[in-house]
């Protein structure tokens, strides 16, 4: 991992839609192309989980320089370096408990195969961006 401890990188459950979607919603506000993107089931996911000393974790994950970020704290992050929303309305959403916004997001995540079906990996990922999906 420490190959890759200056990109910033979101490591995403690539078979899943809403992880899919994520991933390209983020690639069409990433004009700088600064963002890389990796599976949960991928070699630089593993070497992350080893060097930080962390169990598999059924989230989002947003490293940043060697800053990890998981569930609802990394999709504010993302939306706060990407400029996605406005930075008054990231402080108000930041007013409400992280217990409360984790907990929102873990419901999507627990049902996301229940509304969704799985799909193939990184089915979605436009052709031009697969140079940014690291394994």
């Amino acid at each position: 991992m420490s190959e890759f401890k200056n990109l910033k990188i979101v490591f995403f459950d690539s078979t899943c839609l809403i992880c899919n979607k994520a991933v390209r919603t983020l690639l069409s506000f990433d004009k700088e192309k600064t963002l890389h993107f990796a599976p949960v089931n991928g070699r630089v996911y593993k070497d992350l989980c080893i060097e930080n000393k962390i169990g598999d974790i059924d989230s989002i994950i947003y490293s940043n320089q060697d800053r990890l970020s998981y569930k609802s704290q990394a999709i504010l992050n993302l939306c706060n370096d990407l400029k996605i929303i406005p930075s008054l309305l990231l402080k108000i959403i930041g007013l409400f408990p992280k217990s409360l916004t984790d907990l929102i997001y873990d419901i999507i995540a627990k049902n996301r195969y229940r509304f969704f079906r799985p799909i193939d990996e990184c089915s979605l990922i436009p052709k031009q961006d697969r140079d940014r999906l690291l394994d």
